[in-house]
C-alpha cells in the first residue's frame, strides 16, 4: 500500500464516521455491519447538475473490504437487501465500482423488510 492509499482510506473514514450511517448487510450464513456514506438525492441537487441525480434512487458508498461478496451477488442477478439504521431498508439495484477503485457506490431502492 502507498501513501496515497492510506490517506485515502483515513479520508473515508473520517467523513463516514462524522456523516455516515450504519448499515446492516445480513447474508445466509452471515451478519455484516458498516459505516456508509448515505445520499439521497433531492431536487436542488438535480438543478446542481448531478449528471446521475434520480429521486427515486438514493445511494450509499462504502469502502469495497465492507460488505466482502456483495458486488458479485448483484452483478450475478441476486436480490440482496441492506438496512441503514435510521433511514430504512433497501434493495438493491447495482453496484458500481467508484474511480478510486477501493469504493463501492450502491443504488438503492426504499422497501419494507
Amino acid at each position: 500500500m502507498n501513501i496515497f492509499d492510506s490517506v485515502k482510506r483515513s479520508a473515508f473514514d473520517v467523513v463516514s464516521k462524522t456523516m455516515g450511517y450504519d448499515a446492516v448487510w445480513i447474508t445466509e450464513s452471515e451478519t455484516f455491519n458498516a459505516r456508509v456514506c448515505f445520499r439521497d438525492p433531492s431536487e436542488k441537487e438535480e438543478l446542481s447538475g448531478i449528471d446521475s441525480w434520480n429521486p427515486n434512487e438514493p445511494f450509499m458508498e462504502y469502502r469495497i473490504d465492507f460488505f466482502p461478496g456483495l458486488k458479485e451477488k448483484i452483478d450475478s442477478g441476486k436480490s440482496e437487501f441492506v438496512s441503514i439504521l435510521s433511514i430504512g431498508y433497501f434493495a438493491i439495484s447495482e453496484i458500481r465500482t467508484k474511480f478510486d477503485g477501493q469504493t463501492f457506490i450502491a443504488r438503492l431502492i426504499k422497501t419494507t423488510p
